[in-house]
């Protein structure tokens, strides 16, 4: 057992190694590499634009949770089918079922704006209650200002 354990330590230290030395030289040669890239775009734009898409709609399922565990930062996706059970597929502003896949709602002084954690998330909203929490930039004063100026042409 201890050697197919070794075995499988060195392959993986040899991978390890092998990604350390590609991301060295792609810091190394970013700008060369960034032009190859964009040549090779504009040369095959509707070939890369159709596999793309081929790709995109086999793997969906895969993106989605890889999304999911960057830059929502789940360890397990289980915690966000939790959260999605808990609110018995409800947005936690307006109470509405969802209709598309749900935006994860976060404190956006504790995480950069594009990501969130475990500290920071706070639940499971609608497109619309997102963007309207988000244009009010979680700002309860400025959402109290917003409800009282309703109020008055109620």
């Amino acid at each position: 057992m201890k050697k197919k354990q070794e075995i499988y330590l060195k392959r993986e230290l040899k991978s390890l190694r092998q990604q350390l030395a590609d991301r060295r030289y792609a810091l190394k040669h970013a700008k060369r590499l960034k032009e190859k890239e964009k040549r090779r775009w504009q040369n095959n734009k509707e070939a890369l634009r159709k596999k793309n898409k081929k790709y995109h709609k086999k793997h969906r399922r895969a993106i989605w949770l890889r999304h999911m565990k960057n830059r929502h930062r789940f360890d397990s996706i289980e915690k966000y089918f939790l959260m999605f059970k808990q609110q018995k597929n409800r947005c936690a502003v307006c109470g509405e079922r969802f209709k598309k896949t749900p935006h994860v709602d976060h404190d956006h002084t504790c995480c950069p704006p594009s990501r969130s954690c475990n500290d920071c998330r706070r639940g499971l909203l609608c497109n619309d209650c997102n963007l309207g929490l988000g244009r009010f930039k979680d700002s309860i004063e400025t959402l109290k200002n917003a409800i009282r100026y309703l109020k008055r042409y109620k």
